[in-house]
C-alpha cells in the first residue's frame, strides 16, 4: 500500500495571480448598481510519472517478484487567463405586503489557455525510464528530457444576461425565480511540433 511508482522529481506547480475590482453605487435606498471586474492568470507546470503494466503484461500466474512496472508521463505546462466583468442592477420594491428584491444583470468573459504538451514515449518504449520492480519501486531513476511535442491555444468568449426576483411571501418564506441566457463559443488550434500539422 505504501509503494510509490512515481519519481522523486515529480512536481505540480501553479502560480496564481488574481485581481478583482468592484464598484458599487446606491442611487437611493431602493436602487443600486454594482460592477465587478476580475482578471486571473494561472501559470502551471505538471511533471509526474504514473504506473503502467510495462512491456510484459502479467498474468494471474506471474509471481509478484517478477512483475516490472513501466511509467507513463503525460507532462504539460502552460498559462490560462480569465477576464470577467459582471454588472448588477438591484431594485427593491413592494407589491402590497410582498417584498421584491429584483436583480438584473449581465456578464461578459474571455478565457484563454496556452498549453505545451511534452513527449510521452511510454506507448512505444518503456526503456526511456527503466521499468521498476512492483514490490520495490525505485523513485530515484532519472527523468529523461522531454521535448515539447504539441502546442495548443484555446480562446473562449462568453456572455450572459439574467434576472432574478425573490418574493418575500412571509417573514420566513421567500420564493426565488430567475432566468439566465448564456452564449459561449471556443476557438481551438493545435500544432504538432515535429510534423507542423
Amino acid at each position: 500500500r505504501e509503494a510509490f511508482f512515481g519519481l522523486a522529481g515529480d512536481l505540480g506547480t501553479t502560480d496564481d495571480d488574481i485581481l478583482t475590482a468592484r464598484f458599487r453605487h446606491e442611487f437611493n435606498d431602493n436602487l443600486s448598481i454594482a460592477d465587478t471586474l476580475r482578471y486571473a492568470r494561472y501559470e502551471f507546470d505538471y511533471q509526474f510519472a504514473a504506473p503502467n503494466f510495462g512491456d510484459d503484461t502479467p498474468t494471474s500466474a506471474t509471481p509478484l517478484s517478477d512483475i516490472l512496472v513501466g511509467r507513463d508521463s503525460p507532462d504539460s505546462s502552460g498559462v490560462a487567463t480569465n477576464l470577467d466583468d459582471q454588472i448588477d442592477l438591484t431594485a427593491r420594491f413592494h407589491t402590497g405586503t410582498i417584498t421584491h428584491p429584483l436583480v438584473t444583470g449581465a456578464e461578459i468573459a474571455r478565457q484563454t489557455v496556452d498549453l505545451d504538451r511534452y513527449q510521452n514515449p511510454f506507448d512505444s518504449d518503456n526503456d526511456w525510464i527503466p521499468e521498476t520492480p512492483l514490490l520495490d519501486p525505485d523513485p530515484y531513476e532519472a527523468r529523461p528530457a522531454e521535448p515539447v511535442t504539441s502546442v495548443q491555444r484555446t480562446v473562449a468568449p462568453s456572455g450572459g444576461a439574467y434576472v432574478i426576483d425573490t418574493v418575500g411571501l412571509l417573514p420566513h418564506l421567500d420564493l426565488s425565480a430567475g432566468f439566465r441566457y448564456d452564449q459561449f463559443s471556443a476557438t481551438y488550434r493545435s500544432l504538432t511540433v515535429q510534423s507542423g500539422a
